[in-house]
């Protein structure tokens, strides 16, 4: 999916359009993008997968922050999208239980 040019995501009963492209549109040197008016999350194209899977994360976390107005930080956004992927990468079992329930 992250290898794909355009994918779709659901969150918190939102569907956004993800959109791999190149950044010189919207942010040169940019790694991603989100807009929850557009309901769009851009990845910078250029990026190797695990930094463009940790951006979309970042990016994710930023959607979650906006839909309930909790004014984080830049920095907790880091920290959140990181710990979430870490979660991810090392409990896949759990992951694949959580999403069967």
């Amino acid at each position: 999916m992250l290898g794909e040019s355009e994918f779709n995501i659901r969150l918190l009963e939102h569907n956004f359009r993800v959109l791999v492209e190149s950044p010189t549109q919207w942010s040169e040197g940019g790694m991603g993008r989100a807009s929850l008016m557009d309901q769009t999350i851009r990845l910078n194209d250029r990026m190797p997968s695990d930094a463009r899977a940790s951006t979309l994360l970042h990016e994710l976390m930023h959607l979650v922050s906006e839909i309930f107005s909790l004014g984080l930080t830049e920095t907790q956004v880091d920290a959140l999208g990181l710990s979430v992927l870490s979660l991810i990468r090392n409990n896949t079992e759990l992951i694949r239980d959580l999403a069967e329930q």
